[in-house]
């Protein structure tokens, strides 16, 4: 992945560093995980795994947009390089308490920008009802980084700027909602959700969950 996401999150919000404590480092299914966190003033919390494993062969980054302070839907962008294929999974989850206030249009173009790139199919899961049309899933080769790169960020730059405008809500209402999907994960599962609750356990995961991945 050739562009910066520290850079790119620093250029958008004024960021607090979260302590993941524990959960920092963590080794799970052969797979060495280093996470940051951090709350992004008026906005709520974002986070990044960096995950590598299989003698390098294999990298992940996992950034995650969960927003408190205003009416935004969860972000999750999984980008996946490995054994020369490369996949980018940029999932929009409604966690909104009033949806026509977000607006999708702007990632909406940016997904119909790279529609040549082809698309990365996925199981079905408990949670596809939640899944708004600008969800993004495309999988290549490594020769096509930069197309996927160039994508991917108009895609996170898009649902940037929408969320600059959607407007404020009650953080406490606004939890609950985000809760319903965090706790859904650990509850009915999830690609990557399964791994971690197979290795620590629901609670720990649960832990792990509201506490950093995506705040409470």
């Amino acid at each position: 992945m050739a562009f910066d996401i520290k850079k790119l999150l620093e250029n958008a919000f004024t960021l607090t560093p979260v302590d993941a404590g524990e959960f920092a480092t963590m080794k799970v299914s052969g797979m060495n995980f280093k996470v940051s966190a951090w709350d992004a003033e008026g906005f709520g919390r974002i986070s990044l795994m960096e995950v590598s494993g299989m003698l390098g062969l294999m990298k992940m980054n996992t950034l995650v947009f969960n927003a408190f302070d205003v009416d935004a839907p969860l972000l999750s962008y999984d980008r996946i390089q490995a054994f020369g294929n490369d996949s980018a999974l940029l999932e929009v989850y409604d966690t909104l308490l009033d949806r026509p206030s977000f607006d999708e249009s702007g990632m909406l173009a940016a997904k119909e920008s790279a529609s040549a790139l082809p698309e990365m199919p996925v199981k079905s899961c408990w949670y596809d009802p939640l899944v708004m049309p600008s969800a993004f899933r495309k999988k290549s080769k490594k020769k096509d980084e930069k197309q996927i790169d160039d994508a991917s960020l108009s895609m996170i730059n898009a649902y940037l700027e929408a969320a600059k405008k959607a407007p404020s809500c009650d953080r406490a209402a606004k939890a609950v909602k985000n809760a319903a999907y965090s706790n859904g994960l650990v509850e009915n599962g999830g690609p990557a959700t399964d791994a971690f609750v197979k290795a620590y356990g629901q609670e720990k995961t649960r832990e792990f969950f509201q506490k950093v991945l995506f705040g409470e």
